[in-house]
């Protein structure tokens, strides 16, 4: 009520000389009192190649998952010369190094392809690559709401790599200066690309294609019924889960929904 706010701001006004403006000197840094780094930090190339001796434990270990996955092939000078006279419309690409310090304090390189040095007018495939629309995303959570459905998240470890580099040409990548720097790769060595590295123009799109190729052949069977998904007509990006409902399945779903 009206009388209740003007007693409000008797209070405040009684008690105004507790309030006021504090200097930035008497502000705690509340960063400083916490060890380790709270967000994830991008890391300039010249504070990596002062401190290059604490970095090359995560070059070595995202050379070594690039290899694992099969994303790139390590290739001689006499492989790479022989590659180039089997192949002469070979891309060759320089490769550059991203670090990062994400929480807490966990040092992350991540080797890239200089895909910006390839001109679009070379590049004949498909390079559209959109994700799931926000009106989409909004309609989803507020009918979970509405339901008290639960919602979950999943990251794909390395996204990119799981899908193969299908181009009407090879692409060779020279390793990033600092690796060589710090005793990762040797200046003669080079990569043949198998998969799509991250800073290729074409990688997005390759990565999407892939996954919604293994979307469509997903199911599970649950109670003798077959759950597939179910690709959206007005958002590509949203996918439906589908099933021919036996007893057993609507017993369940029953079931889960008293417990919710």
């Amino acid at each position: 009520t009206g009388d209740e706010l003007d007693s409000d701001a008797e209070d405040i006004t009684e008690d105004s000389s507790s309030i006021r403006m504090c200097s930035a000197a008497e502000i705690p840094d509340i960063e400083a009192q916490v060890p380790g780094v709270l967000v994830t930090q991008i890391v300039p190339l010249e504070e990596v190649k002062a401190n290059i001796a604490e970095w090359k434990p995560a070059m070595l270990k995202e050379l070594t998952g690039l290899i694992d996955k099969g994303a790139i092939e390590q290739l001689s000078g006499d492989q790479l010369q022989q590659l180039m006279k089997d192949f002469p419309n070979t891309k060759q690409l320089p490769a550059k190094g991203v670090f990062t310090i994400k929480p807490i304090m966990r040092y992350k390189c991540r080797m890239v392809v200089c895909g910006n040095y390839v001109d679009k007018n070379e590049i004949v495939v498909e390079l559209y690559a959109g994700g799931v629309d926000a009106t989409t995303f909004r309609m989803v959570v507020r009918e979970a709401a509405l339901r008290k459905w639960a919602l979950a998240a999943v990251d794909v470890s390395q996204a990119f790599l799981n899908a193969l580099l299908d181009l009407p040409y090879k692409v060779i990548v020279y390793p990033p200066a600092i690796a060589i720097q710090a005793g990762v790769c040797t200046p003669e060595e080079a990569w043949l690309v198998h998969k799509a590295l991250y800073g290729l123009r074409e990688s997005p799109a390759l990565w999407g294609d892939h996954r919604d190729c293994y979307l469509r052949a997903f199911q599970i069977t649950l109670h003798g019924s077959v759950i597939r998904l179910r690709q959206c007509c007005t958002d590509r990006n949203m996918w439906q889960l589908y099933a021919r409902a036996t007893d057993a399945l609507k017993r369940t779903c029953k079931l889960w929904a008293t417990l919710r």
